[in-house]
């Protein structure tokens, strides 16, 4: 019953919440096959691809589905049932990984890319790392607003061709590479796994304090 009501209510935006469907199954194969046809290696063309287009819409639906739990006159009846929304975040979240991850899979029965299931795991955690901190800070902050600018601006940092050279790659998720599956490709990948449970965790704490509030 809760699936069907994140469904409702998702559908209740209208048009706006297609557009992580756009650009995972529409501008993301499009951007793949023009960047290949422009002279970059097939799995250069998956990873940039992805990592410009994949995180954008990584908390679309999350933000659109928390907006009236928290700028909404009369937010506070949103709290009678199923107050923790950690779970619909998850959900969310798992959705539009799936879909990344069909769109990845369908391309590498065409493509045959050698790195394509470390991609869709880079991708999986990203997904995650981005919905987890959005579902953070949406409880800090009390906005939804506030969190997509600052992911927008995070995702923005990550992609400047200097970054690396300017503040440091740590944590500049475009940082990871490409990579076979190996043990060094896991340990890159940790400090994004690491904020991605401590995000979800300290959301699900602001959560519940903010519900009790109510």
């Amino acid at each position: 019953m809760r699936y069907i009501y994140i469904y409702k209510k998702l559908k209740s935006v209208g048009v706006a919440s297609l557009v992580p469907v756009f650009l995972v199954w529409v501008l993301l194969p499009l951007c793949i096959y023009w960047m290949h046809a422009i002279g970059y290696l097939i799995d250069d063309a998956f990873y940039y691809a992805g990592n410009y287009i994949v995180p954008v819409g990584a908390i679309w639906w999350i933000v659109y589905y928390f907006k009236s739990y928290m700028e909404d006159e009369g937010r506070e009846i949103y709290y009678l049932n199923s107050r923790n929304k950690l779970e619909e975040t998850l959900v969310l979240s798992t959705v539009y990984f799936l879909m990344t991850a069909v769109v990845y899979v369908i391309a590498d029965y065409f493509a045959d890319s050698e790195y394509m299931v470390s991609l869709i795991l880079q991708m999986m955690v990203f997904i995650y790392m981005f919905g987890g901190v959005c579902y953070f800070l949406i409880y800090l902050t009390h906005s939804t607003i506030i969190p997509y600018m600052a992911l927008i601006i995070y995702m923005l940092y990550s992609l400047m061709p200097d970054a690396a050279y300017v503040f440091g790659n740590s944590m500049a998720y475009t940082s990871v590479g490409i990579w076979y599956i190996e043990a060094e490709f896991f340990v890159r990948l940790l400090p994004y796994i690491a904020v991605t449970v401590i995000a979800y965790i300290l959301g699900s704490i602001l959560n519940d304090a903010y519900c009790d509030y109510y």
